[in-house]
Parts: structure tokens; C-alpha cells; sequence
């Protein structure tokens, strides 16, 4: 694999590349912190360079607009704000069934028990809020430009802030 760089200063932190990802050493554990713009598929391993993968960086995959899938392991039990911002291809986030803190559904990233909204993908045109979800959660559906229809059940009893901002096709 890949090694820091011998001229690397002691005080920065290395970051390591495998295929269109970015990883940052975060102590004991590894975050994914970027993705090239052209991937257009990921899956995220969880395990890189003997380390568990267990975060998703602040805008990791922002502005990522071929990007159409994604999965992300069980491993990885945080998500930073803004992670798959303005990814205007992104169709599915899937997550592993065990993950202890997230799960999918119709290719959209929910909290674990299915009752928040957390994120869904820019690229999908319509969308069908499952009946076990409460609360749609900041800036779910941002810049989903592409979303011209979305079925939101009575269940739902809160909406965050920019929630559907830069929702066009609505």
C-alpha cells in the first residue's frame, strides 16, 4: 500500500489514496476525507491498512456529479454534514444491514430504526418517504435537482432546515 512520504513533516496527518478515495488517519481509525470528481461508483472498504474506515468526512463526496452509487460498510459510523452534497448523478446509497448507526432504503441514507431522513441521493427523480419515518432531516433532499415528485407519509412530524433547498423540479 501506500506510505507516507519520508519528507512529510511529523506534525501532518497522512493521507492515503485507493482508487477515487482519500483516507486520513484519525488516530486508530481511518475517515474517508475525498473522492475523485470522475468516480463513478464507490464502494468503501471496511478496513484500510489495518485500520477500521469508520467515518465519512465533512463534504467528502461534495461536487462528485459523476458519481451514481455508493456503499458503505458497517464500519462506518459517522457521516460528516454535506457528505454527498451537489452529487446531481448520485441514484443509491446503500449500507451494510449491520451498521450499527445508519441504514438505506430505496437508495436513501436513513438513521438506523428508518425514523430520519438523512440524505437523499441528488440524481433521483422521485421518492417515497417510508410510513416509519418522523423527521426529514437538514438539507435531506438539497440540491436534488432532479427530484420532480416525493411522497411524504403523515408520519412525518418534522422538517430541517433547507430540507428540500435547490429542489428545482418540485
Amino acid at each position: 500500500g501506500d506510505t507516507p512520504s519520508s519528507s512529510m513533516n511529523s506534525s501532518e496527518t497522512p493521507e492515503y489514496s485507493l482508487a477515487d478515495l482519500t483516507f486520513t488517519l484519525q488516530g486508530n481509525t481511518y475517515a474517508v476525507t475525498d473522492c475523485d470528481e470522475s468516480a463513478t461508483e464507490i464502494l468503501i472498504p471496511p478496513v484500510y491498512e489495518s485500520f477500521p474506515v469508520t467515518n465519512i468526512g465533512y463534504r467528502a463526496f461534495a461536487d462528485c456529479t459523476s458519481l451514481t452509487s455508493i456503499t458503505i460498510p458497517s464500519s462506518v459510523t459517522s457521516i460528516g454534514d454535506e457528505a454527498f452534497f451537489c452529487c446531481t448523478s448520485l441514484l443509491s446509497i446503500e449500507v451494510s444491514l449491520e451498521n450499527p448507526n445508519y441504514s438505506s432504503h430505496e437508495g436513501a441514507l436513513l438513521n438506523k430504526n428508518k425514523t430520519t431522513i438523512i440524505t437523499c441521493p441528488g440524481g433521483k427523480t422521485t421518492y417515497n418517504i417510508p410510513s416509519s419515518v418522523t423527521s426529514i432531516g437538514d438539507s435531506a433532499f438539497d440540491s436534488c435537482t432532479s427530484l420532480a415528485s416525493i411522497t411524504i407519509p403523515s408520519s412525518v412530524t418534522s422538517i430541517g432546515f433547507f430540507a428540500f433547498a435547490d429542489c428545482s423540479s418540485l
